[in-house]
């Protein structure tokens, strides 16, 4: 079977499960779901519980602007974290508590029940789609207030933000999230929390290197068909080696997928094997390689040069490539005409062009 045929039966059985696990969803509600919608007091709230359980980086990066602006007006607040994306926040200053959400029902009950007892004023739910125990667990938390968006038909939230800018970048998402309570001053640049111990080891490691310019890669991504193949990554290496042979090259990803590639020359892996050193290497890089969003983001955090490469894939009626863009002014964007598309299909003289741009300045400055 083909790539692309596997791809449609693939979309055709995903409609065929958004259908059934919506008829669920209805009758569940049924019973779950308050009668009646409460009143939005936006102004009496003081402590907050943000929602960001599902194990996404890039997503937690891009809500980091949200944590610190909460902060600053008073707010406590808590997140709701997964186990995947706990590693940004894990030395946020602006953040009072972290929970983390369990996979196992009863579980998500008892956790349900112990938040109800924090009395939040606000619950914030920042996803589109809401499952059936998703919805008895923000029913559990019995929070005064939850604001989330395009729901609607869903009593629970007595604040819904109709939100349908397919095209527009995530950050648009969350300045309309931050309107609607009420906030329209304040700074949407990501930020990462990093612990000097952290910082220290990094800087060490940078001052022991020979080049004079630092590229960052990051060959793999969440999903295989995101990654670089190992023919684009053997050609980008072998291409900066002799074109800009006064360059450091650091590879930074998982060490298990980063073993499969060692057989590779003319690089240096990332030694610390953690996301927040991988963020500060990042940091001191000059130029950031990357199909991985959520490592764009962290070099959006930094505004760091970075050719960032990306298929044409489509989430809902959501255009990834827009949504989910760099957001950073010195990146450049590498996206394909076919939908469903191969990161490993870009021509390699396209991703070499662009390195070129940077490179060129970079070893001329």
């Amino acid at each position: 079977m083909s790539y692309k045929k596997f791809q449609k039966l693939r979309a055709i059985n995903r409609k065929k499960n958004y259908f059934f696990k919506k008829l669920k969803f209805n009758f569940a509600k049924i019973f779950i779901d308050t009668w009646k919608m409460n009143q939005f007091h936006v102004n009496s709230v003081k402590k907050v519980l943000f929602l960001r359980d599902d194990n996404k980086i890039g997503d937690m990066i891009v809500s980091t602007p949200i944590f610190r602006a909460l902060s600053e007006r008073g707010i406590e607040l808590h997140v709701l974290s997964g186990c995947s994306n706990y590693c940004v926040i894990e030395y946020n200053t602006y953040i009072n508590k972290v929970y983390f959400y369990p996979d196992k029902t009863r579980d998500i009950i008892k956790l349900g029940l112990a938040l109800k007892k924090e009395n939040y004023d606000l619950v914030i739910d920042m996803g589109d789609q809401i499952s059936v125990i998703y919805l008895l667990f923000i029913r559990l938390i019995n929070a005064k207030n939850v604001l989330g968006f395009n729901k609607d038909k869903i009593n629970i939230y007595n604040k819904s933000i109709k939100y349908f800018q397919y095209e527009s970048h995530i950050t648009e998402r969350y300045k309309v999230l931050m309107n609607n309570m009420g906030i329209y001053d304040f700074n949407m640049q990501y930020n990462i929390h990093v612990p000097k111990i952290t910082q220290d080891k990094v800087h060490d490691f940078y001052i022991k290197l020979s080049g004079k310019v630092t590229i960052v890669i990051n060959p793999f991504s969440a999903t295989e068909k995101r990654d670089l193949s190992e023919e684009q990554l053997i050609g980008i290496i072998s291409y900066i080696r002799e074109s800009y042979p006064s360059t450091n090259i650091i590879l930074i990803g998982k060490s298990d997928k980063l073993k499969t590639i060692s057989h590779l020359n003319g690089y240096i892996i990332n030694p610390f094997d953690d996301f927040l050193s991988a963020v500060e290497i990042i940091k001191y890089s000059d130029l950031v390689i990357s199909p991985d969003t959520s490592i764009v983001h962290v070099a959006a955090a930094y505004e760091k040069n970075i050719v960032a490469l990306y298929g044409n894939d489509k989430h809902g009626n959501f255009v990834n490539n827009n949504v989910w863009g760099p957001g950073n002014k010195n990146a450049i964007q590498l996206t394909q005409k076919e939908i469903n598309s191969k990161i490993s299909e870009i021509p390699l003289h396209v991703i070499l062009d662009k390195i070129d741009f940077f490179l060129t300045r970079l070893t001329l400055s």
